[in-house]
């Protein structure tokens, strides 16, 4: 007989709401797009996305399809690296947090300018 682990999400409902909410802050405190989030993590277009985000349905309403697209938000939430990957991944100008503000390159690493 197989083991099923029932506190995997794939055999439960997930808070649709909850999660896109805490992608959607995720995404705005770190600057990071819908669309770079929609091609690395979830493999769909932006404004697909972005429907995803700002209505989410029930979980009982979803399709197989779309309850594998917030199976996957809720395990890209889980480890804190992924956000750190998708920043690296962006094209918008990174700036320094850290208080060096007048050196070129500041004790992070960052290179100012």
């Amino acid at each position: 007989m197989p083991y099923f682990n029932f506190n995997n999400p794939r055999f439960q409902s997930l808070d649709t709401l909850e999660v896109s909410n805490r992608v959607k802050e995720l995404l705005s405190v770190h600057n990071i797009g819908q669309r770079l989030f929609a091609k690395h993590v979830l493999g769909l277009s932006q404004g697909t996305v972005s429907e995803l985000l700002s209505k989410p349905k029930h979980w009982d309403k979803l399709t197989e399809k779309g309850r594998e697209s917030y199976r996957k938000m809720f395990y890209w939430l889980r480890d804190v690296r992924n956000v750190d990957a998708l920043k690296h991944l962006s094209p918008r100008k990174r700036e320094c947090s850290c208080q060096w503000e007048k050196e070129v390159t500041c004790g992070c690493g960052t290179v100012m300018s």
